[in-house]
């Protein structure tokens, strides 16, 4: 007689002692008759069984069937004290505690924590040699077990397994847990209201450490700017403090691709403005290559989905103004307006720009590059809006450096540069240094409506 499948479900014992699990049994007759009589009488009983475990209606009955009859149990030369304790409320996580003793009298503790609405709900028995267990998967085998071993963190997983004393029991474990499971509150937030939505992502930033390094971590955002993000970092590990800040904007999220990523002991929302690189990003207040994506540390996956969320409802909700300008004198003055000085690597750039005979389409841009050494280089570029391609006026962003690029039409070498006070060669483009995404494009949007106005 075999099980089904081949799993291995009978029990086999010499005398009071168990000495494995096997898949087949024989059961020996005295005649042929008897075994045909045998047969038929194991057939019907195999039909007419039909399990008959525990129903629930609430998920903490549930799991206080599992905390009363998840039992200690002995493996071999090592015995294991297992535990399941809950926070009493509908989307809170559960800790598997599992204590070994060896045969030396050493013990190890370990704990794994997770929110069980991460697990599959199919929970099945393991059986090998002489022990029965449980196995439980997170769902698509992401590692969002929070593992333990001597209250020292380990690597996150996926799996958890705990012991059975036996198959029926194993079963009705299994029948608890896998109710659990389905019913269990993820306890994700519905967002309805943006100020909400960034006041909880921004509550909910904080301090995370890992294995001899700790994460500082403070986000903020500007409503009166676009919901312009800050998200500052102090790193903390044997070598000291290191403090970084980047700064991007909510609507240049890109919000299918914002995902919670596990390596080893560290848990992180990639947030990410897609093949653009839109983050301005510092160390130490000096201004370091712009980034397309930076890293958001989290110890706890409920927390993580639910700033994912947070960030998708701002992306969805939050939108730049784009500046339009009806005369040619209100384009110039935005652009005049938007120049400052700007950190670009290991230099400076203070820029200004003017109109020539008081008409905003003639144009002399100055430019003073300032080196580490605080020494200068004086920059002047004189040009008419009309000769511009407004087609080709565009935003580049490459190193450290955020620039807004004109170029002539025909790139016909009309510009007329000076450096230092001495002629240079005409060349046909020219570039505007900024270091603000939203500012650099409303800039755009000015040079080309000067270039399309000057140019009728």
């Amino acid at each position: 007689m075999k099980t089904r499948d081949d799993d291995k479900y009978f029990k086999v014992m010499k005398g009071d002692e168990i000495q494995n699990y096997d898949n087949d049994l024989e059961i020996y007759v005295p005649d042929l008759v008897a075994a045909r009589n045998m047969v038929q009488a194991l057939k019907y009983a195999i039909q007419q069984s039909k399990p008959e475990y525990r129903t629930y209606s609430d998920v903490n009955q549930e799991l206080n069937f599992l905390k009363e009859n998840i039992k200690s149990v002995t493996s071999g030369n090592s015995a294991y004290q297992q535990t399941i304790e809950f926070e009493n409320k509908p989307d809170g996580m559960v800790t598997f505690g599992l204590s070994e003793t060896d045969s030396k009298g050493v013990t190890t503790d370990e704990k794994y924590m997770v929110y069980l609405n991460e697990l599959e709900p199919s929970a099945s028995i393991k059986i090998s040699g002489k022990d029965v267990t449980i196995e439980m998967n997170v769902k698509n085998k992401d590692k969002l077990v929070k593992v333990f071993k001597n209250a020292e963190q380990q690597n996150y997983t996926n799996q958890i397994e705990i012991y059975a004393i036996g198959i029926e029991p194993a079963r009705e474990l299994i029948n608890a847990l896998n109710y659990a499971i389905a019913n269990r509150d993820a306890g994700i937030q519905k967002w309805t209201d943006v100020s909400k939505a960034a006041t909880w992502a921004s509550t909910n930033t904080g301090t995370v450490s890992e294995s001899g390094k700790t994460y500082k971590q403070k986000l903020s955002f500007d409503p009166a700017n676009f919901y312009k993000a800050t998200l500052s970092v102090t790193t903390t590990d044997n070598n000291g403090d290191t403090e970084e800040e980047f700064v991007f904007y909510v609507a240049d999220i890109d919000k299918d691709n914002l995902k919670l990523e596990i390596s080893g002991k560290k848990m992180s929302v990639e947030i990410s403005t897609g093949k653009e690189k839109l983050i301005k990003a510092t160390k130490f207040n000096e201004i370091q290559n712009y980034e397309s994506s930076i890293n958001v540390y989290f110890d706890d996956t409920k927390t993580a989905r639910n700033f994912i969320d947070a960030l998708k409802y701002l992306a969805s909700n939050v939108k730049s103004s784009e500046k339009t300008f009806s005369d040619n004198t209100s384009a110039f003055g935005f652009i005049s307006s938007s120049l400052h000085t700007v950190a670009a690597g290991n230099y400076t750039i203070d820029q200004t720009i003017e109109m020539v005979d008081n008409d905003p389409c003639k144009i002399k841009l100055s430019l003073v590059q300032i080196d580490s050494k605080n020494e200068s280089t004086g920059y002047i570029y004189e040009f008419n809006l009309a000769d511009i391609n407004a087609d080709a006026v565009k935003l580049e962003i490459s190193g450290k450096e955020m620039k807004v690029s004109l170029e002539t039409k025909g790139k016909q070498k009309l510009i007329k540069p000076y450096k230092n006070s001495e002629p240079q060669n005409f060349a046909y483009s020219v570039e505007l240094y900024n270091d603000d995404v939203v500012t650099a494009r409303n800039m755009i949007n000015a040079f080309k409506s000067l270039a399309k106005k000057c140019g009728k």
